[in-house]
């Protein structure tokens, strides 16, 4: 009986949590999608966006807790006091590290934390490393770098591009951001996108035998013979000994016989 009503409980303290947030939501939702010029307002609003997408995974979570049965919410309880226990356990980290650290020793320590939780996928903790070094640092490379990863990782494509079009916006002569970007266009079927991002990142780094690989690749997909042609000579002359460099001749000889 005892346990009955306590799982009750239990489950209207998550509708009442739920119905909080759930009116909060609207109001985050506005944010804009665009980040547009790049000033320190701006750059809270791609964290926030990522935070925001962080809780509605995490919503998605407690409506099917508050759906199961007594027992269901209990351990969900359990999850959340967990989680708490994690935030507070990082701002301690953070209050202590930055009262005997630089600034960017702190935000090296996340990161290897964040590696550390990938390894043993342990997604959200790596995600909020990654977050509290923006946290410290909104302009830090590295971390923005391995959230976009850990979204790959996840399959969380869009929020990936998303990261990565900021990041180019941050630092647009940075050709591994260029050529990521590519990556990430390219799996999401956006060709032409993708085909302007590896541009400049060959254009960045014009002898870079990756770049120039996937360029190639890229610009026989999408029927460009003149940019796959250009991208093979260049190709050659970074790296002669290339596996794939009669392959892709083949299959621009193959491009020009088809309608």
């Amino acid at each position: 009986m005892l346990l009955t009503i306590g799982g009750a409980i239990i489950v209207l303290g998550f509708a009442a949590i739920l119905a909080v947030l759930l009116r909060a939501l609207p109001r985050l939702a506005r944010l804009p999608e665009d980040v547009g010029v790049v000033v320190p307002n701006r750059e809270l609003t791609l964290k926030e966006r990522l935070l925001l997408e962080r809780m509605q995974r995490r919503l998605r979570g407690f409506g099917a807790q508050i759906s199961g049965r007594a027992s269901a919410a209990g351990r969900g309880l359990g999850a959340g006091l967990e989680r708490g226990y994690r935030r507070l356990r990082l701002l301690a980290q953070e209050h202590v590290a930055t009262k005997s650290s630089s600034k960017e020793e702190t935000c090296m320590a996340y990161i290897a934390a964040a590696d550390t939780a990938i390894g043993q996928e342990e997604f959200e903790s790596a995600e909020e490393h990654f977050l509290a070094c923006l946290k410290l640092d909104p302009k830090h490379r590295d971390a923005y770098l391995g959230l976009t990863a850990l979204y790959r990782k996840r399959k969380e494509d869009m929020l990936a591009e998303e990261t990565l079009r900021f990041l180019r916006r941050l630092y647009p002569s940075d050709h591994e951001v260029a050529f990521m970007l590519a990556e990430v266009f390219r799996d999401r079927e956006k060709g032409t996108a993708a085909l302007k991002e590896i541009q400049a990142a060959v254009a960045l780094a014009p002898r870079n035998p990756k770049y120039l690989d996937f360029a190639a690749d890229l610009a026989i997909v999408e029927r460009s013979r003149p940019l796959a042609a250009r991208f093979i000579e260049q190709l050659r002359e970074a790296n002669p000994e290339n596996q794939k460099l009669a392959a892709f001749e083949e299959r621009i000889a193959e491009l020009g016989k088809k309608k």
